[in-house]
């Protein structure tokens, strides 16, 4: 909506610039059809010669009218050409920030992701399916960004903020995102084999089907997280907090899988050890240590 918005006020601003000049000429014409009428009829008519309604309008329309259109077409052309050539501008200035944004320097990068939040392209959808492979993204402010689909394999968002964003589908594979904040993020679907989200703050985040092959998620907070049907093979789970995940869908996962208590995966493995750990305790307390019969 705040797009939308902008792109009709800057319509309607070029627009109102053409119309002065438009309604600046006419009324400048229209002056001098005025000033010739009463010089050459009223103040200084010639002897005999009485107003004429019909020459009047024969004149206006072969000499001020064709200039009058004349005068409004090449406004109008102009306008046309100007807006075009604005909208050519913008579309230029957008693709060059997304490649600055995929750069290896890091603070060419910044830079580039502080000018597209400021024209709004960071949230609207301008980034989707961007071309972001090796960017370095370190401490990036990312929140609420619309990268669906984005290709970031092997990228450097290491400590980046990324709350809320939105990473539908994006390509992750051998990405830092070491001691990343990724709070309430939508990663559904999304491709993270290999890489490296060491003490990532992933609370509330949707990694619903989310490829987290060999994975490095140590220490990760993933309490209140979404992790349906995602694929934890070979992932390092060691001291993840999952308090409050899965529900009734956990995980794939193999004996590859390094739990967070550093044990490896079994298929008998409940995983409510760690996702509910003090109704588990008192389950396993109550097996173990059952009451006396009266």
């Amino acid at each position: 909506m705040r797009q939308r918005i902008q792109h009709l006020r800057d319509y309607f601003t070029s627009t109102h610039e053409a119309n002065r000049a438009a309604l600046l000429l006419l009324g400048f014409g229209l002056g001098i059809i005025a000033a010739g009428f009463v010089i050459l009829y009223l103040i200084d008519p010639r002897e005999g010669e009485t107003f004429s309604l019909r020459q009047l309008v024969s004149d206006l329309y072969a000499n001020g009218g064709a200039e009058l259109l004349s005068i409004a077409l090449t406004v109008l052309i102009i306008e046309r050409l100007n807006r075009r050539r604005a909208i050519q501008e913008r579309q230029e200035r957008k693709e060059e920030l997304i490649l600055q944004m995929g750069s290896p320097d890091n603070a060419f990068a910044i830079e580039a992701v502080r000018f597209l939040r400021q024209k709004g392209w960071l949230t609207d959808g301008s980034l989707n399916g961007a071309y972001l492979w090796g960017a370095n993204l370190q401490r990036a402010d990312l929140e609420r960004a619309n990268l669906k689909g984005a290709n970031l394999f092997n990228a450097n968002l290491k400590a980046a903020t990324l709350n809320s964003a939105n990473l539908t589908g994006v390509d992750l594979v051998r990405a830092n995102l070491q001691g990343t904040y990724i709070r309430q993020v939508n990663l559904q679907g999304a491709y993270l084999r290999l890489a490296n989200l060491e003490a990532a703050d992933l609370n509330g985040a949707n990694l619903q089907k989310a490829n987290l092959d060999a994975a490095n998620l140590q220490d990760v907070y993933l309490v209140g997280a979404n992790l349906r049907g995602a694929n934890l093979r070979s992932a390092k789970l060691q001291g993840v907090k999952f308090e409050g995940v899965f529900g009734a869908a956990p995980p794939t996962c193999d004996e590859t899988t390094s739990l967070p208590d550093g044990s490896h995966w079994t298929p008998d493995r409940d995983w409510r050890e760690f996702t509910q750990p003090e109704e588990w305790a008192a389950e396993q307390k109550a097996k173990n240590h059952p009451k006396p019969a009266e």
